[in-house]
């Protein structure tokens, strides 16, 4: 059966053949992945060293010098509400042009590729830690009207399946329009999503693990300000776990 299988697939790919949706160079890997195995490896992972809050990439090994719990200033001067926040990648490249397509573009096929990733690196982000419950991050309604799905319940919805997991979709609600955060400082998206998020049905979370899901870390104002909510609603722990982080020049992280 498998054979045929093959077989059935090698004659698909001749006739149509697929070609990557970032490179346009022919896929030759079999299934139905939407990404060449070139693109796959130019993604930009974050490695260690690296905040252990915040998952911050650090520039160099000798920041854990003085301690391996040795944090970023912001965490050290402004520790957030969550335990830790953790990512696969930098918001860049490859990685960056992946969540467009799949957040923008609406290729959503390729929400399967980057559930994978996140299930792929989830043991290295989380080598001792075990969750009760996935939940992401919510769109207003009038957001999810426009974009007609939310990202980050594509991702957590794969992740449980996949970690067998459950996820509760509607557990955090965004009750009022907020702008778009992509042109706005930390200072203003900390002021633009304050007091957004409420709880529903609180008594599913006491005393749980959480893990908050979403597509991109930017300043971490909106994770601070969910997981927030999450722990006043009687949450033990919230962590955080995105696809991709961004990571200013400015910190000097290494490129691998």
């Amino acid at each position: 059966m498998l054979t045929f299988r093959r077989l059935g697939e090698g004659i698909l790919d001749t006739i149509f053949p697929r070609h990557c949706l970032l490179c346009t160079a022919r896929i030759r890997e079999r299934g139905d992945t939407l990404i060449c195995e070139q693109c796959w490896k130019k993604i930009p992972l974050i490695h260690a060293p690296y905040c252990p809050r915040c998952g911050l990439p650090f520039a160099s090994p000798a920041a854990l010098c003085a301690s391996p719990e040795h944090q970023c200033a912001s965490c050290r001067h402004h520790p957030p509400p969550f335990e830790v926040a953790r990512a696969v990648g930098r918001y860049e490249g490859v990685l960056r042009e992946l969540i467009h397509l799949f957040k923008y573009q609406r290729r959503l096929r390729l929400g399967k590729a980057l559930v994978a990733l996140m299930d792929q690196h989830w043991g290295e982000r989380f080598p001792d830690r075990q969750f009760d419950y996935l939940v992401p991050v919510p769109l207003h309604h009038r957001r999810l009207r426009e974009r007609e799905f939310n990202q980050a319940q594509v991702l957590a919805e794969g992740l449980g399946r996949l970690r067998d997991i459950p996820v509760l979709t509607t557990l955090l609600a965004k009750r009022c329009w907020t702008r778009s955060q992509v042109e706005l400082s930390g200072q203003e998206r900390r002021e633009n999503v304050r007091d957004t998020f409420i709880l529903q049905r609180a008594e599913r979370i006491h005393d749980k693990s959480l893990l908050l899901i979403d597509d991109v870390f930017t300043t971490g104002a909106t994770a601070s300000e969910a997981a927030r909510v999450l722990t006043a609603g009687g949450a033990a722990r919230v962590a955080v776990y995105t696809v991709a982080r961004v990571v200013e020049r400015s910190h000097g992280f290494r490129h691998q």
